[in-house]
Order: C-alpha cells, then sequence, then structure tokens
C-alpha cells in the first residue's frame, strides 16, 4: 500500500525564558521537563524526541491528553516546554492551539521544527486495494488523505475514530 507524505509543524513553547531564569538560575543542571499531546507512538512524541537531541542535559518527555492540559501545563511552570503542532501542510492551522496562544495562555513560541509525517494505508495480507470497504483513523488523518482516498477508494466508508498511535486495535485476532 502506498505512504501518504504531510507535514506537520510542532513549535517549541516555553515558559517565558527571563522570568524563568531569575527564578532559577540553575535550572539547567536539573531535569527539562517537555511536554508533547500524547500518548506515546504519536507523531507529537516523534517531535518532540527530534527536539530532544537538540537540547543539553536531561530533559524527560511528558505526555498530555489534550492540546489545553498541556499549554496549561507550561503556563502554570508545572513543566519547561511543550511540543505541539501548529499547522499541517494540508489542513492549515491548529484551531485549538493558535487560539490558546493568543487567548489563554502568556508563552513563546521558542523554536519551530518541520517534521515529515508518513500515513499508511494497512489492511491483512493478501487485502487489495480493491477489497477495501472501511478506512478507519481519526478526523485529521482522513482529512490529510482525502485525496487519495477519493481517487483510490471512492467507495470505502470513512468512519472516524478517535487517535491511536497503535494500529493493532484494527487487526483483532
Amino acid at each position: 500500500m502506498p505512504a501518504l507524505s504531510k507535514s506537520f509543524t510542532p513549535a517549541a513553547i516555553p515558559t517565558s525564558w527571563p522570568r524563568r531564569c531569575s527564578k532559577n538560575r540553575n535550572w539547567r543542571s536539573s531535569s527539562m521537563k517537555v511536554g508533547y499531546l500524547g500518548p506515546e507512538g504519536t507523531n507529537s512524541e516523534e517531535a518532540s524526541r527530534l527536539y530532544r537531541k537538540k537540547l543539553e542535559g536531561k530533559v524527560d518527555l511528558m505526555p498530555f491528553s489534550t492540546f489545553h492540559d498541556v499549554l496549561s501545563a507550561v503556563n502554570r511552570g508545572r513543566i519547561n516546554e511543550a511540543i505541539v503542532p501548529i499547522e499541517n501542510s494540508i489542513e492549515g492551522t491548529i484551531g485549538i492551539v493558535t487560539d490558546m496562544l493568543v487567548k489563554d495562555v502568556d508563552l513563546k513560541i521558542r523554536q519551530e521544527l518541520v517534521v515529515p509525517i508518513y500515513h499508511y494505508l494497512m489492511a491483512r495480507k493478501g487485502v487489495s486495494l480493491r477489497g477495501i470497504r472501511d478506512v478507519v483513523s481519526n478526523p485529521q488523518i482522513l482529512d490529510q488523505c482525502k485525496d487519495f482516498l477519493r481517487k483510490k477508494l471512492p467507495k470505502a466508508k470513512l468512519p472516524r475514530a478517535k487517535p491511536r498511535p497503535q494500529c493493532r486495535f484494527a487487526f483483532p485476532d
């Protein structure tokens, strides 16, 4: 099955650095906590791992359930930074993130990372493209892959599901 390549632009969003450094001048010597939209195995975790490689010292990655939770945790000082997507190349801006940055939190964008994202259409061995009747995924991925799905699977049903990094749930024993 073909791989569908899409882009995802996460932004590293720290607390206010001058204020942070003045409260704890030795912050670099302790473990830095970086939050991301979880669970483990998501594209946000992958972006966080790439970002962690750029940092010095010990960095703990912490998954959060919602954008609100991760951005609020940075704003309240529970974690040092967060990695969140702000846009993707197909569907555009991630509205809740930009809305929160403008209205709800006092954070600054520290750095931009561009991370290529690949979506895969998976089926049991031996299933042809013509044999696929349902494509189950979360709404954002279905939207990002809509051109491929319309061309290659015009009759397939597209039930929307909660985001899951694991695909094994689709293939019960």
